[in-house]
């Protein structure tokens, strides 16, 4: 008997863009929420987008032998100009993958182990629907990450009123942000790039589905300082950025970092 498209699993790539090392327990937690998905495994992909300044010289070993731990792929590239794009390092990390649902992660936030479960009703037959995980902020319990128990999960994230942007988790159709060619690498620094996003989904008739809404579970924002980069010069820019009308289609000359057809795969340690 062949399975209804209800019970199909579609694969998943997970994509996390990480900046700077501080961030490694907070990505080791969030990729634990990854590998404790109810879901196969053999259908889900981690890639870890590091995208660092010209000028850094950390050692990275700590986030290979991570990448090494988790079965993941490590993606490296130093951004242009001085200047940090989220959204580009995102992008980078879409193309290096294959299957068919990508999952855009912030190396901050840890999904609940149903998630992907959940949303694949939605998901299915290429269904042209965006997926936002409504989020919770609120400083984790230790232990939460080590157990991985869904009823102390919802204990912990009933203290917290939920956001309903769900800044930071999408997951959608690859078809669909290859053609809308990922989010847009104007964006720098933090702020604007999910917005952005959400905003040509919903502007051009795609489904937007919040799983909130449809008795889903929320994910956790693991609680930190706010970064010097969430306020800064180019805070003003984006949120002009995110102003003015846009068209579907964006980065013109090419996504990810480098033009159409020519990724390159020294990108990939």
């Amino acid at each position: 008997m062949m399975s209804s498209s209800q019970d199909r699993e579609p694969s998943i790539d997970v994509v996390f863009p990480i900046i700077d090392m501080w961030l490694l327990p907070y990505l080791r937690n969030a990729c634990a929420g990854v590998l404790a998905q109810e879901y196969r495994r053999e259908l889900i992909g981690i890639t870890i987008s590091y995208y660092h300044a010209p000028d850094n010289t950390e050692d990275i070993g700590e986030l290979g032998a991570l990448c090494l731990e988790l079965d993941a792929q490590l993606v490296c590239q130093r951004w242009q100009n001085s200047q940090f794009s989220r959204g580009q390092a995102i992008n980078i990390g879409i193309r290096c993958g294959c299957r068919e649902i990508v999952a855009c992660l912030d190396a901050d936030v840890v999904i609940h182990p149903r998630t992907f479960k959940h949303a694949k009703s939605f998901l299915n037959d290429g269904t042209p629907a965006a997926i936002n995980v409504a989020r919770t902020d609120l400083r984790p319990d230790a232990e939460l990450f080590e157990q991985r128990d869904p009823k102390q999960w919802q204990a912990v994230v009933q203290k917290s009123p939920w956001r309903r942007d769900g800044v930071g988790n999408i997951l959608i159709p690859r078809a669909l942000i290859e053609t809308m060619r990922g989010y847009d690498e104007r964006f720098y620094g933090w702020g604007g790039g999910d917005t952005e996003l959400d905003k040509r989904l919903r502007e051009h008739g795609i489904d937007l589905v919040f799983l909130h809404d449809h008795g889903g579970p929320t994910a956790l924002h693991q609680w930190h300082r706010l970064t010097p980069t969430r306020e800064s010069e180019f805070t003003a820019r984006n949120r002009n950025l995110l102003a003015r009308p846009s068209g579907f289609v964006q980065n013109p000359g090419g996504w990810g970092g480098v033009a159409d057809s020519k990724m390159s795969n020294n990108l990939i340690v």
